[in-house]
Parts: structure tokens; C-alpha cells; sequence
């Protein structure tokens, strides 16, 4: 099955400590110089340091002290916001975002990930507007055109996330999974030789990335053109990939790949163990096609939930 990476990207970005608030806040913790810290100061830089140290409610802990004390610094604000995000929890993170947003309305880190937290609650013109205007603050920050290409790619806008994510890569951001977007981008559009293109470069930067390995295996198993059929490839991608990452996704790949090469009872079996994982309904449809000796033919749009018409593709 093909595995859409966008969502994972965001968490990944996190992880490693790279999106523009981490360390827009990392670089610039109140410096004081020659004076002395004030008290909230103290809080302040005490959260930065634990928002690093991925100690999250202390973060939030220190920041709400800071808050206490003195209200009208953004940074605490927007540190706040930022733990809550990593934490998965949208609505308080956006009530800090609104209030740095209005204490700091030129600083671009709240409009980004307040943005962020707009597209998973398919709040989509709104998502849109904040993700822009953090482009418009700070025109060289790659992480806002990265997520306004998630955003793109969720309303079926392809041709637009495959221009903001190379705008991502032109800056300097020629990471695996973001060749990645690009190739998922083409994929859904039907563009299949791009889509190749692309995960192949993703793989040069990274022959271990999972998703890509996954991905062009699908498209190589599954693709609905018979140019773009390759069962041996599929076959060599899939079996590495599931090497590396034993799933339900990548075994019901894998699966593909068998059945791609003729070999159906193979199939049957490694799918039926996606499905003894996790039973998807996709996964009961595939293994009705393979119990009646076919291999798999499937369209793009099956395998992603987008929204198409929620935004102008202009």
C-alpha cells in the first residue's frame, strides 16, 4: 500500500530539531548582556532549555511562570505554543499563537505552526492564509514552504506542492522524505516517470528511507500504466523495505510485488499477515482481487484522502 509521508514529515521535522521555531528559539533566548536577568527572563530562558531537552511540560511549566509575571513577551508565548504543538495538543497551542500573533505581529514562527494545526483541523483558507503570510515574513524559510506543500497536497493542488517543496529543496533542504512529497506529488497527478525521478533521488540521499522504498515499490507493483510496471524492481524495493520496517504497509507492498511477478499464494499470505497487523478495509479488498488470481491495478486517488475543491488551485 502507498504510504502518504506528509503527516510523518512534520513529526520527523520536529524530532530532529530543524523547523524555524526551534531554533529561531534556540539562537536567540533572552541575552541580557550586562544586566541582570529579570525574573521572568529567568523562566523564560529555563523553558527554552527544556523545550530542547524535550522535557515539554516543564517547558510549559517555566513558560506559564514567565507568563505570570510578565505578560506582554512574545517569546514566552510562542515557546509555550511550541511545546504544546509538540505535544500534539492543538487548541491550547493556538491560544498562544493568537497572543503572541498580537504582541509580535511581524514574527513568523505562531503564524507557522498555528497554520500547521489549521490543516489537520481542515481549516483550510485559514491554514492557508497564516502559512503565506509566514512565507511573506521570512521569504527564505523552508519550513514554511514545505508545510504550505502539505497543505497543497491535501486539497489536490499538486502542481502547487510540488512547486513550494522544490522551493524547500532550493533551499538548501535536500532531505530524503522531501524528494519524497515530490514523487507523492506526481504520483497522485499521474505523472509516473516524474514520480520514479523522484523517489529515486530520495533514495540516493537515503537508501534506507522507508517510505520511499515502500512507495516506488507500490507504483512499480500496482502502477495502472503497464510502461510504468516493473515486477523485479517492485520486488527489490519491497523486500527492503520490509527488512527495514516490517509493517502492515510494507508487507501489503510486498504483497503487491508477489502478486506483480505471478506469484499469487505468496501474496495471499504476506497480505493476510498485514491484515493479522492491522485490518484495513483496503487491505480485505486487495485480498478479494488476489484470491481471484489477479494482481493488483490501482488508481492514485485510492490510497489518499484529499480534499478536492477545498481550495483554488491558482
Amino acid at each position: 500500500m502507498m504510504k502518504n509521508i506528509f503527516l510523518i514529515a512534520v513529526a520527523l521535522l520536529l524530532n530532529m530539531g530543524i523547523l524555524s521555531g526551534l531554533s529561531q528559539a534556540k539562537e536567540a533566548p533572552l541575552d541580557s548582556g550586562e544586566r541582570e536577568l529579570t525574573e521572568d527572563e529567568v523562566f523564560v530562558n529555563e523553558g527554552v532549555n527544556y523545550y530542547f531537552s524535550e522535557e515539554l511540560d516543564k517547558a510549559i511549566e517555566s513558560m506559564t511562570k514567565a507568563i505570570e509575571i510578565n505578560d506582554s513577551n512574545y517569546k514566552s508565548y510562542t515557546i509555550r505554543g511550541l511545546s504544546y504543538f509538540s505535544k500534539g495538543e492543538g487548541d491550547p497551542a493556538i491560544d498562544d499563537f493568537n497572543k503572541a500573533i498580537k504582541l509580535a505581529p511581524t514574527f513568523p514562527t505562531p503564524y507557522l505552526y498555528r497554520g500547521a494545526i489549521l490543516v489537520t483541523e481542515e481549516k483550510y483558507e485559514e491554514a492557508l492564509s497564516d502559512l503565506s503570510k509566514a512565507i511573506e515574513l521570512e521569504p527564505e524559510n523552508y519550513e514554511a514552504y514545505f508545510m504550505r506543500g502539505d497543505l497543497w497536497f491535501k486539497v489536490g493542488c499538486t502542481d502547487n506542492s510540488i512547486e513550494d517543496y522544490m522551493v524547500a529543496i532550493k533551499n538548501d533542504y535536500e532531505v530524503s522524505f522531501t524528494y519524497g512529497l515530490v514523487a507523492q506529488s506526481y504520483f497522485l497527478n499521474e505523472e509516473y516517470d516524474k514520480s520514479i525521478e523522484n523517489y529515486e533521488k530520495s533514495l540516493e540521499l537515503n537508501p534506507d528511507d522507508v517510505n520511499s522504498l515502500n512507495n516506488l515499490a507500490w507504483l512499480y507493483a500496482t502502477c495502472e500504466k503497464e510502461s510504468c510496471r516493473n515486477g523485479k524492481k517492485a520486488l527489490k524495493y519491497a523486500k527492503k523495505a520490509v527488512k527495514l520496517n516490517r509493517t502492515s504497509h510494507t508487507l501489503s507492498t510486498l504483497s503487491a510485488a508477489y502478486a506483480e511477478k505471478g506469484k499469487i499464494k505468496k501474496a495471499i499470505k504476506l497480505l493476510e499477515e498485514a491484515i493479522a497487523i492491522e485490518e484495513k478495509e483496503i487491505y480485505l479488498e486487495d485480498l478479494r482481487v488476489l484470491k481471484e488470481g489477479k494482481a493488483l491495478r490501482v488508481s492514485p486517488k485510492r490510497d489518499f484522502e484529499v480534499s478536492y475543491g477545498a481550495l483554488k488551485c491558482d
